[in-house]
């Protein structure tokens, strides 16, 4: 395969190696392999992130590989946001998979046909491996065009990438220009973006970095790409992981489906009834609770000292 790879690890030795397996059939000819350090507050962490990076050890077809092994740790939203842009100063293109997406073997060709395809279109920002639609055909070709970035397994250019900032630099913009309406089917979802935006923003949330790079797209009026069958599971549902922690999740360790013949849809525009369905039922964003909202509002109003009688009531 001639698209590059970005592997990202950090202390998951076992599900690190499952993807490496995945990518090792592949036989990408570039390989780059980013880890962030262990935190100096975690028993044995540091022996584990040794562990994990002991897979570049595995390689041996023909292949470059590029290693990225920090020292300090970055946290779960620089760590992987600066491993991209490494490795976007590196290469033109490429597929980017993190230690807990295990991919179908046709998830490569996939992300490597449309790279072509669509690399002179930046209408597109990039090529998304998962599908949410639980068994629902969207359309009749091999994919459909969503707003949603959805990360797990996925490729992008770096000219697109370029647009990435992890600080949302264009979030008074996004606001004035009322994008997330316009993205926004029904006011939940509206109210759940501004206040993502808000948080990412106003640095109340140091541990995400991919609601950032849909904003940058929503920005510039891109379209992600989604598979009509799912090419991606997610091996990473853990008591001790940092997001996905609910081990019988609806979207945890889903199957995947090969798909052999690529065929384009007739007109690139977002498929708003899979939106619809990815946002509201497919269990994969977090939408609030009523609790979650009473507690947003009364820490808006409370004092300080109030915050942590409001805890106890919302528990």
């Amino acid at each position: 395969m001639k698209t590059p790879v970005l592997l990202i690890i950090f202390n998951r030795p076992e599900s690190s190696n499952q993807v490496f397996q995945a990518i090792r059939k592949a036989k990408p000819k570039e390989l780059f392999i980013a880890a962030d350090g262990p935190r100096s507050d975690r028993i044995n962490e540091a022996e584990l992130c040794q562990q994990t990076r002991a897979i570049v050890n595995q390689v041996d077809w023909d292949c470059e590989v590029k290693t990225l092994f920090r020292d300090e740790n970055l946290g779960c939203g620089l760590g992987p946001s600066s491993a991209i842009s490494w490795f976007f100063e590196h290469v033109e293109k490429g597929i980017i998979l993190e230690d807990d997406c295990l991919p179908n073997p046709s998830f490569f060709t996939f992300c490597e046909y449309l790279l072509e395809y669509y690399a002179d279109n930046l209408n597109i920002g990039q090529i998304t491996g998962c599908n949410f639609q639980h068994g629902q055909q969207r359309g009749p070709a091999s994919y459909y065009y969503s707003k949603y970035f959805l990360i797990w397994g996925w490729a992008t250019w770096r000219n697109r990438w370029k647009e990435y900032s992890f600080t949302i630099e264009h979030a008074d913009s996004i606001i004035q220009n009322k994008i997330i309406d316009q993205k926004s089917a029904t006011q939940i979802e509206k109210d759940f973006w501004y206040r993502k935006l808000e948080t990412l923003r106003d640095g109340q949330r140091k541990d995400a970095w991919d609601y950032q790079w849909m904003f940058a797209n929503w920005y510039l009026d891109r379209l992600s790409i989604v598979p009509n069958t799912n090419l991606i599971s997610n091996i990473g549902f853990t008591e001790t992981a940092t997001h996905t922690t609910k081990v019988d999740a609806q979207i945890s360790y889903l199957p995947t489906d090969s798909l052999q013949l690529i065929t384009h849809p007739s007109v690139i525009e977002e498929d708003k009834k899979a939106d619809y369905y990815t946002f509201h039922k497919s269990k994969f964003f977090p939408i609030p609770t009523w609790k979650d909202k009473l507690r947003w509002t009364l820490k808006k109003i409370l004092p300080s000292k109030a915050k942590n009688a409001l805890k106890q009531v919302t528990k």
